[in-house]
């Protein structure tokens, strides 16, 4: 009897084993019949095929050099009644160009996280390229492209960028139009495309833009398209722009994770970047710095950025003031031409402070910033913005560089002028600035 309650226990065990066979046998036969399936459409000399349907050619294809597939499918498809396209274009691109499947993933992985913080920041792909897009002429640059990801902290290479625009530029020209992005981002469709069709660029966020090697120093094949450079304002110009410094009213920790011990420093950078309403754009001119894990709230713990609103008559309406506030951002508050780490801090977690540099001696940086790591984790180029020297002066000596906040091995965090974050080894003497006044405008020197 005992046996036979063991037989019918053993019974189920093996039905359910055998279940879960048939499953896996199910699945690799799926698996196979799409395999011998996307060999077949290849070997018949088709050109479309899906993400995954690549990644399974790429697989079946690796071991044969990009070159021989090239001319393989090239003389196969010369003997079959087929249209003499280039494929280059085309979907098997892919198949016939990429030595394996993971240089593929390493593009989509990408462009899947762009879609996650973009669904997180609540944008569409549509409204993300209108903000990418800083000049405003319909066609992204990889400048604009490189601008935007950064934006998005993404931490990305030029190299990475450039092989982006390649893979999303449908007509090779090196550049993006909005087609190009959304298919890219939103395979599937743009789930929010009926709603924002109808929203205006000027409505969107306005992305720093960073200038790095286009993708193609001219258009290619003797085409015509070009991006409109930005050209400098003159002073007149910059005249009608007015910078009005404000205390922050919103902060993201710099710090991966909660600071555990009471001790733990927390450094918050302001969340407010971009544009807010048409001809308007706010500058981050450095973090701040506290022992307390809530949010800085008020002028006491908070800091300041500086408000830059377009005044020319009825600019911010005009389609093009996008690019002439992009420009008089460069113009006034430029990004600094590099950091360098000042103390790390070893607690809970590794935290970085760096002071910035500079682009010219006609301006001067205010803040410091921090990141989360060692000193391999450089921050963001537009982490914060230098200010011309008119609009500053130096403070009294006595205050000996503001408030001192936390001492480690290697110097001091202090609270400077304006609330922002200031660092300096042991031993060092720092001279802090503030503004001159809280509204400020263009002087020519």
């Amino acid at each position: 009897g005992g046996r036979g309650g063991g037989g019918g226990s053993g019974g189920g065990g093996v039905a359910r084993a055998g279940e879960s066979q048939h499953g896996v046998a199910r699945a690799l036969d799926t698996y196979e019949c799409d395999v011998v399936a996307e060999c077949l459409a290849f070997l018949s000399s088709s050109t479309e095929f899906t993400p995954r349907a690549q990644h399974l050619l790429l697989r079946c294809l690796q071991l044969n050099s990009p070159a021989n597939r090239q001319a393989f499918f090239k003389d196969v498809r010369a003997c079959r009644r087929r249209r003499q396209v280039s494929w280059s274009k085309t979907a098997v691109a892919a198949v016939l160009s990429e030595p394996d499947e993971f240089v593929l993933f390493e593009h989509r992985a990408l462009l899947a996280a762009v879609a996650r913080r973009l669904q997180q920041l609540g944008l569409s792909s549509r409204q993300a390229f209108h903000a990418f897009n800083s000049s405003r002429s319909g066609q992204m640059t990889s400048s604009e492209l490189f601008s935007g990801l950064r934006y998005l902290d993404m931490p990305v290479t030029v190299p990475q960028v450039h092989e982006s625009m390649r893979r999303l530029d449908a007509d090779a020209d090196g550049l993006l139009t909005v087609d190009d992005f959304v298919s890219g981002i939103s395979p599937l469709g743009d789930q929010h495309a009926a709603e924002t069709e109808s929203v205006s660029p000027m409505q969107e966020l306005l992305i720093p833009l960073h200038h790095i090697q286009e993708l193609y120093s001219a258009p290619p094949n003797g085409s015509d398209a070009c991006q409109p450079a930005l050209v400098s304002l003159s002073n007149e110009q910059l005249r009608e722009f007015v910078a009005t410094v404000r205390m922050c009213t919103a902060y993201k920790l710099v710090n991966s994770k909660q600071p555990r011990a009471a001790s733990d420093v927390c450094v918050w950078q302001p969340s407010e970047r971009g544009m807010g309403r048409p001809g308007c754009a706010t500058v981050t001119l450095g973090h701040c710095a506290s022992l307390s894990s809530s949010p800085p709230m008020g002028a006491s713990a908070g800091c300041a950025v500086l408000e830059l609103r377009d005044l020319g008559s009825a600019a911010a309406n005009k389609p093009e003031s996008g690019a002439r506030l992009q420009t008089a951002l460069e113009q006034l508050c430029p990004v600094p031409g590099r950091y360098r780490p000042v103390i790390v801090l070893h607690g809970s977690e590794t935290l970085t402070i760096w002071s910035a540099v500079p682009p010219s001696a006609d301006f001067v940086v205010l803040g410091c910033v921090a990141t989360s790591g060692g000193p391999e984790n450089q921050p963001a180029f537009d982490s914060l913005r230098c200010v011309p020297k008119s609009w500053v002066r130096s403070d009294d000596p006595s205050l000996q560089g503001g408030t001192k906040i936390y001492d480690c091995l290697d110097g001091s965090l202090y609270r400077g002028s304006h609330g922002l974050l200031l660092a300096a080894k042991l031993g060092q003497r720092m001279t802090t600035r503030s503004f001159v006044a809280s509204q400020l405008s263009f002087k020519a020197v």
